[in-house]
């Protein structure tokens, strides 16, 4: 990665490893949140010290899984002057944000250079949070964007230099895909003969589950055997009890099977037992499934 290997290049100037602070506002369950739990294991080592600094007050799954790895986390919630004193405890050389503008201004203040990770077209924003992020993002010293079309996005959308923004797909790892192959249909309640469709994301209108359903309710009427496995945590309350409804009224229970967040060896072993997989999303940054289930075809 190129901006990582600037960042070690600067760890040998300073003959020192950097210390490096990453903020997020929560790290539970998700793709962004898989992204920075990956970016914290790969990241600390002999050219980084890092400590993973969380706005929300908990650590959340992910969270907590890094703490019993033994990293760096601290939930410092609304508290600002503990966020201070973490930073000039540290002595933090630089702040890598992830979508997340939360606290900047203490960065900014201690005069910690801001590297902004930009994960997504961030198209839902209220013109009120489009304001507080343009005016947020001008304190910003560099940009990383998860792929050309989200950089081409946030470049017109927020007036940012384009020489500023450095295109860094996401990685994954691959280790956790080891056991795909492994029977799983008879766990959840499948046969041999179904026609397994998979999608695997967050409950969110952009994901666009109510989609699936409607092509799943036609698909049957001409393949009987066609099934749908939904996994995701739900993130929109709303919008699952939306997709619920729209299931019981329709009468599709018996035809999907609705899974909530797994670990990833156990969604590997879902994705391995299914028959094609699905990605109907209105919008992606860099889809972290699409890529797991790439490798698994590859293997």
């Amino acid at each position: 990665m190129a901006v990582a290997g600037r960042s070690q290049h600067m760890a040998k100037v300073l003959d020192r490893p950097l210390r490096l602070a990453i903020l997020v506002d929560s790290l539970d369950k998700g793709g962004l949140e898989q992204v920075v739990y990956n970016l914290v294991r790969s990241l600390s080592g002999s050219h980084f010290i890092v400590t993973l600094i969380i706005c929300s007050g908990d650590f959340g799954y992910l969270g907590n899984k890094l703490v019993s790895d033994g990293h760096d986390v601290v939930a410092v919630g609304n508290d600002k002057g503990r966020l201070q004193a973490i930073l000039q405890e540290r002595k933090i050389d630089v702040a890598n944000l992830h979508y997340s503008t939360c606290y900047y201004e203490t960065f900014c203040r201690l005069r910690i250079p801001i590297v902004y990770t930009v994960h997504n077209s961030y198209t839902w924003l209220t013109n009120q949070e489009f304001k507080a992020r343009k005016k947020a993002y001008k304190n910003m010293s560099a940009f990383i964007a998860v792929s050309s079309q989200v950089k081409e996005y946030f470049r017109q959308r927020f007036s940012i230099a384009a020489e500023s923004i450095e295109v860094i797909p996401n990685g994954i790892d691959v280790s956790d895909l080891a056991d795909a192959k492994l029977p799983m249909r008879q766990k959840y309640g499948f046969l041999e003969s179904d026609f397994i469709f998979v999608n695997v994301s967050s409950f969110t209108p952009t994901k666009f589950q109510g989609g699936m359903l409607s092509a799943l309710k036609e698909l049957i009427t001409i393949k009987p055997n066609a099934r749908l496995l939904l996994v995701g945590n739900v993130l929109d309350l709303e919008y699952h009890a939306f997709v619920m409804e729209r299931i019981r009224d329709e009468g599709l229970a018996a035809c999907l099977r609705i899974i909530d967040f797994v670990p990833r060896q156990e969604l590997a072993r879902l994705l391995g037992m299914a028959d094609c997989f699905l990605l109907p999303s209105l919008q992606e940054g860099w889809s972290n499934a699409i890529m797991e289930q790439c490798i698994l075809v590859c293997h």
